[in-house]
């Protein structure tokens, strides 16, 4: 199954897609939009297109697994883009992404956000699925899932 990754941003976020066995992933593109209703829309008219059958969000927590600011916007997009697709949304911890894609990615062509989201979505490609196990998709939407994030090995999924 293809994988969509995003890397929620305040003003740009970055897009990665894997390949059709879900083993690889090649930075996508980049959407400059601060309206994440838009821009929630927006990736879900690219995740169909694209044929992606889950769209990974990347959430930055604290070096200590605790949300911040960025880490609610990025849950709070996710809610909104699971309203408009039809595929699963799951949350993915990011840390350190955009670091990895500044310092050790060959600058080129695409920006750093677009090279982010293919570090987040190789971490959850790469992941085993023991790792994923627990992740909150879109069938389980009820706030009352929130699982106990000491309990995982470091990755963070769940709405």
């Amino acid at each position: 199954m293809r994988v969509l990754a995003v890397d929620v941003g305040t003003a740009r976020s970055g897009l990665a897609l894997s390949d059709p066995s879900g083993l690889i992933c090649r930075p996508l593109d980049i959407i400059e939009e601060r309206d994440h209703e838009a821009l929630a829309r927006t990736v879900a008219e690219i995740a169909t297109r694209e044929g992606a059958g889950m769209v990974l969000v990347g959430v930055p927590r604290s070096l200590r697994g605790h949300p911040n600011k960025q880490s609610i916007l990025s849950e709070r997009f996710a809610g909104l883009l699971r309203a408009r697709f039809e595929g699963q949304v799951v949350m993915w911890d990011e840390r350190f992404t955009t670091t990895l894609a500044r310092r050790l990615s060959p600058r080129g062509h695409m920006p750093d956000d677009a090279r982010a989201a293919c570090y987040l979505l190789q971490s959850y490609l790469d992941a085993p699925r023991e790792a994923r196990a627990g992740i909150v998709t879109r069938d389980e939407t009820s706030t009352s899932n929130k699982r106990d994030d000491s309990s995982r090995s470091g990755h963070r999924g769940g709405r």
